[in-house]
């Protein structure tokens, strides 16, 4: 369990539609901390030990400059949809972000096609191999259970069962990749 912003609404003050935003540079970030400190502290009473303190912000989108202020705030991780940095966002913090996805958002969510996401999860293999994304952040695949039909659900079904039982890859859990790791020069400055 991590936290995915704090009420899912969207502030942004632009084009609403283009570029949603609940944890962004348009709002104080005073006012956006407190919401994530009552969220976390909410989802711990709830949750116990299975709530992890990772922010996961709503349209993947967060202001970079609240990172410093999240491990005072009693969050550990950050994830978004994309390639991180090779910099740790700031100290205290461990990003691990997701890279694809079973749904098409265009014209309503619907199921992408095995060809397009397994091309997606290529994609993503290959980045890895090249050095063109960080070779030690696991490839993340981002769901939305209660948008996703039969056809995404048995793709990762079948994703997850293959994945599983092949010797190169390996699935973990949310405790162990957000474990703090050794802090790049330079990341943050």
């Amino acid at each position: 369990m991590v936290q995915h912003g704090f009420a899912h609404i969207n502030h942004a003050s632009s084009d609403k539609r283009k570029s949603p935003s609940e944890l962004g540079a348009h709002r104080p970030q005073a006012v956006i901390l407190d919401e994530l400190v009552r969220g976390r502290e909410r989802l711990g009473a709830l949750f116990g030990d299975r709530f992890l303190p990772v922010v996961v912000p709503p349209w993947n989108r967060i202001d970079r400059a609240l990172l410093p202020a999240l491990p005072a705030s009693g969050f550990c991780g950050l994830s978004t949809f994309g390639p991180r940095g090779p910099a740790i966002p700031t100290e205290g913090i461990v990003e691990i972000n997701v890279h694809f996805e079973p749904i098409s958002w265009r014209g309503g969510p619907h199921f992408a096609g095995a060809e397009s996401v397994l091309a997606a999860l290529v994609s993503e293999l290959r980045a890895r191999r090249t050095g063109a994304a960080d070779p030690e952040e696991p490839i993340g695949l981002l769901t939305h259970h209660a948008n996703m039909d039969d056809q995404s659900w048995t793709l990762v079904e079948e994703l997850i069962t293959f994945t599983a039982s092949h010797a190169a890859a390996q699935w973990l859990s949310p405790g162990e990749m957000f474990r703090p790791r050794p802090r790049t020069a330079g990341a943050g400055d």
